[in-house]
């Protein structure tokens, strides 16, 4: 697991927080590409936070659990 948290890593930068507690959990906001309010990310039109969980059966037997949180200026249709 420590290798994939490394490429994790090496994409978000500094974007990814890493919480090392049991589970071991992922948190990253994704903003939208083009947005005029390109360098403020609190005045982002298009956003959503990703928490991923991973147990400490993952790989071996489960998935991680993704939860999508804090949508702005997403509209579920």
């Amino acid at each position: 697991m420590d290798e994939e948290l490394n490429i994790l890593i090496s994409i978000y930068l500094d974007g990814l927080i890493i919480n090392y507690d049991n589970p071991i959990s992922l948190n990253t906001t994704i903003y939208s590409n083009g947005d005029e309010n390109e360098l403020d990310h609190d005045k982002r039109l298009l956003c959503i936070a990703l928490i991923a969980k991973l147990s400490s059966t993952y790989r071996d037997l489960n998935s991680p659990k993704i939860t999508l949180c804090r949508p702005r200026g997403l509209i579920d249709e």
